[in-house]
């Protein structure tokens, strides 16, 4: 069976109930049943475009907040590089007392 075979019943149906000329009008089971039908998968063509709509939308957001979040990453991996580069001297030269529980903050203070 072919993959197009469904929309070429489904085109069927709705030429046979909407543009067939010069026949009789004929108000049978099976054309209700046709009539039915065809709402049917109009009504479900309708919703599918409505969900595909708000995915596409979902998408957009997803996508907007992931480069937000790259922007982010990109601007903590760049302090974290000038703290590794400019700080950790300065830090270095902090005295830590161990019994004070931290830093006793006795920096020679030069400049002064």
């Amino acid at each position: 069976m072919r993959a197009d075979r469904p929309n070429c019943i489904f085109v069927f149906c709705l030429l046979r109930l909407y543009f067939r000329r010069y026949v009789q009008v004929c108000l049978s089971d099976d054309v209700f049943r046709l009539q039915i039908e065809v709402r049917e998968i109009l009504e479900s063509i309708r919703l599918l475009k409505e969900k595909l709509r708000a995915a596409e939308q979902s998408l957009a957001r997803l996508q907007k907040t992931k480069l937000t979040l790259e922007n982010d990453i990109a601007v903590k991996d760049s302090s974290l590089d000038i703290d590794g580069r400019e700080c950790i001297g300065l830090r270095k030269n902090v005295a830590i007392d161990p019994t004070r529980g931290g830093a006793n903050f006795s920096m020679p203070l030069t400049g002064f």
